[in-house]
């Protein structure tokens, strides 16, 4: 699905939308089972944009770079960092 996502194929209005009904949704299914912290909010989104740069830069990055390897993973790490402290 990421492929599809950052290909050519998927426009900037269509991924605009996609984001759009994709957050309203999560935010009415997680306002019906309790109130969101501004907080809690904040750092998802922070970390939501953090991963999304991460894996433009990584994009744009040609293989024989190095830092190549270490965006990756960066990429990689980082969701799991990200649940674990969310769920703590």
């Amino acid at each position: 699905m990421l492929e599809f996502w950052y290909s050519e194929r998927c426009n900037r209005q269509l991924k605009l939308i996609i984001i759009i009904i994709a957050v309203c949704i999560v935010i009415y299914i997680a306002s019906t089972v309790t109130k969101l912290g501004s907080i809690f909010v904040g750092i998802s989104l922070a970390i939501g944009m953090l991963m999304h740069v991460l894996r433009e830069f990584r994009l744009k990055l040609s293989p024989e770079n190095p830092y190549a390897e270490g965006f990756r993973a960066l990429t990689m790490a980082i969701p799991i960092v990200a649940v674990i402290s969310l769920i703590g």
